[in-house]
């Protein structure tokens, strides 16, 4: 569901793409010649809009499905997640929308009056407060129509994708009642050392042993003999703390080397790029499912929801502008 294709990409030239029927469903038309369908994970009605696309054959029951859901609405460093309480009780969050509440063991809304410590100004285009608020509920939405696709359609299998730190893990078990999955780590870098290694976590039907860089790892690229580029995400830039790890790859490649090297950053350049998956990783995943392609469809269940209410929806262009930073 949506992304950036990576499950298609990589796919395009392997020799299991026969095997495949692929449908993309995204907001908006790309333009990277797959033909991907339009429309809206976080709409009412999810099913039903669905099967009305199975009945015109736009569409057939699908027996794999996979989702990178929307990682801002979730991720660590919107959480901001810490163990100081504010005079409400509640934990403290730079994001005005969720926090995780230790209390409850629930992702939880913040209240209109609590005060917030704003780092979406740093993230977000003049630090809007509403901003990450509707990205905050359009995740919500979007992973909530997920969970109800998994549970109507009953998949032979499945994996939803986000970060490893990601708050979505304990909102989709503690917040939606699905418990119907096993966390897969994988490092990206374990795969293809052109990626950053980058922990992310693959809920799944079945285990998939994903591999993971060894401990210490660093991601680093050679340039020639005596020169190396240190590979960060552009994400979460910390000039004073990234100087720090270019210091000490360099003191550790010239210790190793026995010869001095030059390290130099290099920041992954933006959002779209960080959102990539090796297509080694998915490879990977995809020839699991086909070990594991059982006749029988699998069943999973949740508790009853109803989808997050919106309290400003944005515009589309808006939205798709915010959410691809």
């Amino acid at each position: 569901m949506g992304g950036c294709n990576s499950l298609r990409l990589a796919l395009k030239k392997s020799r299991i793409k026969k095997y495949f029927k692929v449908y993309t469903l995204d907001i908006i038309k790309k333009s990277n010649g797959f033909n991907n369908i339009v429309f809206d994970l976080s709409t009412n009605d999810v099913i039903k809009k669905l099967n009305v696309k199975i009945k015109k054959n736009e569409i057939q029951i699908p027996d794999i499905i996979v989702s990178s859901s929307l990682c801002q609405s979730f991720s660590s460093a919107m959480q901001s997640i810490s163990t100081i309480k504010d005079e409400h009780g509640n934990y403290f969050s730079g994001n005005p929308h969720h926090f995780w509440n230790h209390d409850t063991k629930k992702v939880e809304t913040w209240p209109e009056d609590v005060k917030w410590n704003g780092f979406s100004g740093n993230s977000y285009p003049l630090g809007r407060k509403q901003v990450p608020k509707y990205v905050g509920e359009l995740g919500e939405r979007c992973i909530q129509n997920v969970i109800k696709i998994l549970c109507y359609f009953k998949p032979k299998n499945y994996y939803i994708e986000n970060p490893a730190s990601s708050l979505i893990w304990k909102y989709i078990k503690y917040n939606l009642g699905f418990t119907n999955g096993i966390k897969n780590i994988a490092h990206y870098s374990a795969y293809n050392e052109n990626f950053s290694k980058k922990p992310t976590c693959f809920l799944s039907n079945i285990k998939l042993n994903l591999k993971k860089a060894k401990k210490g790892y660093m991601s680093i690229k050679k340039i020639d003999s005596n020169n190396y580029y240190l590979i960060l995400s552009g994400a979460c830039k910390n000039n004073k703390l990234d100087e720090i790890k270019r210091l000490n790859t360099e003191q550790k490649l010239s210790k190793l080397m026995s010869k001095q090297i030059k390290v130099r950053i290099k920041y992954k350049r933006n959002a779209m790029e960080r959102s990539h998956i090796p297509p080694e990783l998915i490879l990977d995943i995809l020839t699991k499912f086909l070990k594991n392609n059982k006749s029988k469809r699998t069943h999973y269940k949740s508790i009853n929801f109803k989808l997050t209410e919106w309290t400003n929806k944005p515009s589309l262009n808006v939205m798709l502008n915010e959410v691809s930073i």
